[in-house]
């Protein structure tokens, strides 16, 4: 953190096969590059949630997002096996895209 210029990150972010983070910046910002994405979501909020922060309109092989059962819940009782599945299936939509075999 603090080490790149937020247009060293996209240029990072638009050369890598994903993404995961929680909500951040720098989330929005691979995004908006077109890299694809894994997101964690741990709203205390409706408007802090995966439906108002998501990522809309992107397509869903390459931007997946995942959400606590409830508002309020720690990020950790988002379980390993579910962000390891969707973390796959992201990185083998963007390895099709670019033609690459796994």
């Amino acid at each position: 953190a603090g080490k790149l210029s937020l247009t060293d990150l996209a240029k990072t972010q638009s050369c890598a096969l994903a993404f995961l983070s929680g909500d951040t910046g720098p989330y929005h910002l691979a995004v908006a590059v077109n890299c694809p994405t894994l997101t964690l979501f741990a709203p205390t909020d409706r408007g802090s949630s995966m439906e108002a922060c998501g990522p809309h309109q992107a397509p869903e092989q390459f931007h997946r997002a995942l959400q606590t059962a409830k508002l309020g819940d720690p990020i950790h009782t988002i379980s390993l096996e579910q962000v390891l599945a969707e973390a796959i299936a992201v990185i083998e939509a963007s390895l099709a895209q670019k033609g690459w075999d796994l």
